[in-house]
């Protein structure tokens, strides 16, 4: 490594580090939240159908919110997302995974 990043490095804070989403692996929600999922049957399977990323992406998205009342209401739409067989909204840009499409197929 250059000097210049030795020193970068060097001064590193740790209550910087970690603190992306990519840096963080195991992002889990409460029991609770598994069982509101779980109660719908649609959302469940489209859960367990979802890539692994993708389950790492809306896990994060949910459990990242400051206030209980907003991990609520993210929660509630992440469910009504999957009953309805769709992404959640940040994903849903550009070509629509070909596993989406799959399980709308499967699920449908």
């Amino acid at each position: 490594m250059h000097p210049a990043s030795l020193a970068a490095f060097a001064q590193r804070r740790e209550d910087r580090s970690g603190i992306y989403s990519y840096e963080n692996d195991h992002a889990t929600w409460p029991d609770a939240y598994e069982a509101r999922l779980r109660a719908d049957p649609t959302a469940s399977a489209f859960w367990d159908g979802a890539t692994s990323s993708y389950r790492k992406v809306a896990t994060g998205w949910v459990v990242s919110a400051k206030q209980e009342e907003t991990r609520d209401r993210w929660m509630a739409q992440l469910v009504d997302d999957c009953a309805n067989l769709r992404l959640i909204k940040s994903q849903r840009y550009g070509t629509e995974p070909s596993w989406v499409a799959r399980l709308r197929a499967q699920l449908g």
